[in-house]
């Protein structure tokens, strides 16, 4: 048997975590059409069988074999929330997240809020929030 290329598998337990690559997925489908049992497919490129199964379910889904955009959970904050989070911020920079939950009447927790400040772009520094790009303002 010749070496494993660099997609296939070096171990006999199947891989878990990793993506596969379109050219792993085209194996698949060729081998499934040549007509490969599962298991032989899923031994050969050292995935489970699952995988194998879920890969030629979702075939006909794929565009040149690339992944599937999967949706993901729908956010807690909307986008009017989080202009309410950025209008109390320019109100009150030094508000702490519980202030700013309390103050726009999210049904959010803090680290939810949190997550949203940061990922509009404010960073706590001096005790106050700051745009990442802006500089705290001096105290006199």
């Amino acid at each position: 048997m010749p070496p494993p290329t660099p997609e296939q598998s070096t171990n006999d337990k199947p891989m878990r975590g990793k993506e596969l690559t379109p050219y792993i997925r085209g194996h698949i489908a060729g081998a499934s059409m040549a007509g490969a049992s599962l298991t032989t497919i899923a031994n050969y490129h050292g995935i489970s069988k699952s995988t194998v199964q879920y890969t030629l379910k979702m075939q006909a889904k794929r565009n040149e074999g690339q992944t599937v955009v999967r949706t993901g959970r729908p956010s807690k904050i909307s986008g009017d929330d989080l202009r309410a989070i950025i209008a109390a911020l320019q109100r009150g920079p030094s508000m702490s997240c519980n202030d700013i939950r309390i103050a726009t009447g999210i049904d959010a927790s803090n680290h939810t809020i949190l997550r949203s400040i940061r990922r509009a772009g404010y960073d706590w520094k001096a005790s106050q929030w700051v745009r990442a790009n802006d500089t705290p303002a001096e105290k006199e």
